[in-house]
Order: C-alpha cells, then structure tokens, then sequence
C-alpha cells in the first residue's frame, strides 16, 4: 500500500444477539497499521462479536471509526471499500473454484476506488492466490477443499481487494504447524505494507509470537491491552482463563505459556 491508514477507534460498542448482550459498552486503544492487532480471551468473551461488528455485520450501539470515516451504521459497500473480513467458518458447499470466489470478491466493490476490467480483474485474483499460496488450488470448487485449503482461499478473498483493514477470525485454527507459519508470516508482511491487521487469536504463543498490540477480552468488556509481555502474565490467566500458568521466554525470547492447572474457580 502506498501510504499507512489511519487508526481505527473502537468506542462505547454494545452488541449481541436478539435480547443478549455480548458486547457491554467496550471501548479499546486506538488501532493501528502496522502491527497485528490480536484479540485473545476465553470462549465466550466476545471476540468473534467484535469482528463482526467492526466487518458491519452486526448492529451495535457506539462508534467504529477509521479516522475521520464512521463505519458502525454505514452500508455494506462502504464497508466493503475498508474492511476485508475472514470469517472463522467457511462454506462447505459451495459451486464456485477457488478462482472464481477471489474474482467475485474482487467484483464485488470498486478495487482501490476504481472499476476493474475483466482482464486485470483475473490477473489480480491469479497473484492474490500465488501470494496465498494455492495457485494450484485455483480450479478447485470450494466444496471439494479440506478445512484448511478452504481457510487459505478465505484469506485470499479477504485480503484481494486490498483493504485499509483486515479482520481475521482465528486464521490458523484449520492448519498444521507449516502452514500456520506461512499464513502468519503473509499476515505480518500485510500489516507492515500498511494495514490495519485484527486477527482473533486462540493459541497465546502464536499470539506473543506474531502480534504488537494484544487485546484481552473477558466477558464482553476489556481486560487488558498492550505489548505480548505487559498483556500474557500469569495474573491475567489466572483472573481471565481460570488457570495457574507460567509465562516464560523461549530461547528467543518469544513468551511460552505453560500451563500448570485449573483453578477452582473464575472470578
């Protein structure tokens, strides 16, 4: 990307489901491009909510900001033209080839605030998938690919438009240990191009690992926020996952969660 997008500005959201409040008026630190932003938590604490929510896929109460443009409340094409979103669950029958959902992602709003011709619409989708890695999956139907290919086209989809910001719910979470370490490393490479990057994050080394700001969710509302090492401690998996744990750095100085047991009970 040319030049480094604004931050994005999380303020007063409350969401949920029908009469259940997930979200409760949760505010976060400003955003910003550059880093991978990553949300970590228990189950149950929201994250998923939250990146639907920033993606404009469910209503809330407050403001989503991307500098000076207000996302909550704004159409579905507006959102299109900031936010490329991967969702943690992909369709498993679909009639499309792995090529054919890139180009309709692509279609689907203005390409960096233009119209593209088929032309360069088809070699756009062809570099995304190269750059993804699964060139070779192209002709593929989506329905025929495992968990973890359908994963890889997501993100390809996600990120072929190339937007300002980038929600990824738990991107690694359908494969194995090679493939994790490509993805996040094509994550990272995105983030410092100049993009916001906001991945839900289950795997805490994986977060310490590859993010610069970790955001910790606990029942709809902020528990922390800051660098890995302010932000994984044994205090907070304790207070938040309900464990007594050991957080340590591995020879490279990369934080290790260790966990020793489950505490009786979860604040």
């Amino acid at each position: 990307m040319a030049t480094t997008v604004p931050p994005l500005h999380v303020q007063n959201i409350t969401a949920g489901y029908g009469a259940r409040t997930v979200l409760h008026e949760l505010t976060l630190p400003p955003i910003t491009a550059g880093r991978i932003t990553a949300l970590v938590g228990p189950n149950g604490a929201g994250k998923s909510t939250l990146l639907r929510v920033l993606a404009g896929l469910l209503p809330a109460r407050g403001s989503v900001r991307l500098g000076e443009v207000e996302l909550n409340g704004a159409s579905i094409d507006a959102h299109a033209r900031h936010v490329g979103f991967m969702p943690q669950l992909q369709p498993q029958r679909a009639a499309l080839t792995v090529f054919e959902s890139v180009l309709a992602a692509l279609k689907a709003t203005p390409f960096s605030g233009r119209t593209i011709d088929g032309g360069e619409a088809r070699r756009r989708a062809m570099d995304v998938l190269t750059r993804v890695g699964i060139a070779d999956l192209a002709l593929e139907p989506l329905g025929h690919l495992s968990g973890g290919q359908r994963q890889l086209a997501s993100l390809a989809q996600a990120i072929a438009r190339e937007p300002d910001v980038l929600l990824l719910d738990e991107p690694t979470s359908a494969l194995d240990l090679g493939h994790q370490a490509t993805v996040m490393h094509l994550v990272d490479e995105l983030a410092r191009e100049g993009r916001i990057v906001v991945a839900v994050v289950h795997d805490l080394a994986l977060a310490a690992r590859w993010s610069g700001l970790v955001v910790v969710m606990h029942r709809g509302r902020l528990d922390t926020a800051g660098p890995p090492a302010a932000s994984i401690t044994p205090d907070m998996l304790a207070r938040v996952y309900g464990v007594r744990a050991r957080v340590e750095p591995c020879s490279r100085g990369t934080l290790q969660v260790i966990v020793d047991e489950p505490l009786p009970h979860v604040s």
